[in-house]
């Protein structure tokens, strides 16, 4: 982050997606086509639209240089655990205890945000990071990740939904010819290696695969 002052006003702003909260990410995509940089200003420096518009341009220059970084892509990056609010989260101990009704609730937010997945990763998130079993309002662990670095929310649920389209792209590929199935096989292998190698329920059917086409 950095410090701007505003008429008076102290302001934080973005210097990378490191800084960028969900929150935050949520609110720009649900902006309307022919928003202006007033309103990406005032929603990724938390600040009112009319302090943007009395705020010196010079000043403003400078700020929109600073949020360049929102025309390029998040990294790419695997991500197994990480750090919120002073808890560590492992997400490969989520997944192994998570319920039938978790999994209901990811595809419900999946089913009613097609068009804007930004707000479907809370509720993603809130599965995901759940290493008890343990009942918890799902919307309100889901606000509690709010605040989390978009750089990771994006990976994490591009690592739940990776792991999701491979499950289904192997599951009943053995009822496919020998050449079909190696095929697929080194097509998902590819995929999961650049979110670290995949799920660990992927990898054991993975092997299953190769055992069965070791056994034709």
């Amino acid at each position: 982050m950095k410090k701007f002052k505003l008429l008076e006003e102290e302001v934080l702003c973005p210097t990378s997606w490191d800084d960028v909260t969900l929150k935050m990410q949520i609110e720009a995509s649900d902006l309307p086509s022919g928003s202006t940089f007033v309103d990406t200003i005032a929603i990724y420096c938390s600040i009112s639209k009319e302090l943007v518009r009395k705020a010196p341009l010079t000043e403003i220059k400078k700020i929109g240089w600073e949020l360049k970084f929102l025309s390029q892509p998040i990294e790419e990056k695997a991500i197994i655990a990480f750090e919120y609010k002073g808890e560590v989260y492992n997400v490969y101990q989520s997944i192994l205890k998570a319920k039938t009704e978790d999994w209901v609730a990811i595809n419900t937010a999946l089913d009613a945000n097609k068009d804007n997945l930004w707000k479907a990763m809370p509720t993603i998130i809130a599965v995901l990071t759940n290493e008890s079993e343990s009942i918890f309002d799902m919307d309100e662990r889901a606000k509690y990740f709010n605040e989390v670095p978009v750089s990771i929310a994006k990976n994490l649920s591009d690592f739940f939904l990776l792991n999701e389209k491979a499950s289904i792209a192997l599951t009943n590929l053995s009822l496919q010819p020998k050449e079909i199935i190696q095929q697929r096989l080194n097509e998902v292998e590819n995929t999961l290696l650049k979110q670290g190698g995949g799920e660990l329920y992927i990898k054991q059917l993975i092997g299953e695969l190769r055992t069965y086409i070791e056994s034709l």
